[in-house]
């Protein structure tokens, strides 16, 4: 039988966090079917055993994608929306886990019930929710791209039509399936916000994990420098592309600034050239008014 739903679950060396994260998918209450699709990227600890486990048990629900060199996230995702089955896709990162029993079932619902709506979403514990129905979309996307805090709408949080994706992918590639973003999820987000209406299913359905080491939690301050540049310059792409004005950028990329500044302030001396360089070419993208150069040079950069 053909799944309705398709979960996919991307993982890396998550072997701490991967069993829990199949088990909160495992427990849904849904009235549709639905398939798991696990995208292991080549992890180097025993997260693909486990996995393989957990697909011999439940033959019927759980597909694990061939064994493959490591692809990177972009990569892993798409190739997963690809291969799945469903018409409705969602999906729970191997370190995070569902904590609502019936997110399938209400985020499908409210798909099924409004053709026009393109994503359905609730929340991951860290944003506020905007109640329950129908959004205004525009001023989610705007949201999206300028907040300076965490996001409105988080993937693993939403659901979405196959057919829509695949076709936002093929038709916006440097904007949706774009490998130097190094992102899957914000791309998609906007495309999908850009394309129709946005529906609240008002409630958590997601524990967003943040405790394991992150863009901005990295050891070495020059890769956490380079990832919230390449993170500046996506975000600058996609609100360009869908006409978000650039005085509405200003505050977001004072913050990404004013965080390399900081953090070249703080590095060894033999890394502040490197961080003085990333700076310097990202602060030429930003829109005006972002930074007074003088100020934050006196303040922060060696």
């Amino acid at each position: 039988m053909i799944p309705e739903i398709t979960v996919i679950v991307l993982t890396y060396n998550q072997e701490q966090t991967i069993a829990r994260a199949i088990d909160s998918v495992l427990a849904q209450s849904c009235v549709p079917s639905y398939e798991i699709l696990i995208g292991d990227d080549a992890s180097s600890d025993s997260t693909r055993e486990i996995c393989l486990d957990f697909a011999a048990r439940y033959p019927d629900i759980i597909r694990l994608m061939p064994s493959a060199p490591r692809k990177g996230v972009v990569k892993n995702y798409f190739q997963c929306l690809e291969a799945a089955r469903g018409r409705f896709i969602t999906d729970c990162a191997g370190d995070d886990y569902w904590s609502h029993p019936h997110k399938l079932q209400l985020e499908y619902e409210a798909l099924t019930a409004n053709p026009d709506v393109s994503i359905a979403f609730g929340g991951y514990g860290h944003s506020a929710l905007p109640g329950t129905g129908k959004i205004d979309s525009r001023s989610l996307l705007i949201d999206q791209l300028t907040s300076s805090g965490y996001p409105p709408v988080f993937l693993s949080a939403s659901m979405y039509r196959r057919d829509d994706a695949l076709k936002l992918m093929h038709d916006n590639r440097d904007l949706v399936r774009n490998h130097a973003f190094g992102c899957e999820d914000l791309p998609l987000i906007c495309a999908l916000l850009n394309a129709g209406v946005a529906y609240s299913i008002g409630t958590d359905t997601v524990h967003y994990t943040t405790d394991n080491i992150s863009i901005t939690r990295q050891p070495d301050p020059a890769v956490q420098a380079r990832r919230v540049a390449i993170d500046l310059r996506m975000h600058l792409t996609l609100a360009r592309a869908y006409n978000i004005e650039d005085r509405l950028l200003i505050q977001f990329c004072r913050k990404t600034l004013r965080y390399i500044a900081a953090k070249a302030r703080r590095a060894p001396r033999c890394q502040r050239k490197t961080l003085r360089a990333i700076f310097d070419e990202v602060r030429a993208e930003t829109p005006r008014g972002s930074m007074t150069l003088p100020t934050i040079l006196h303040r922060f950069l060696p």
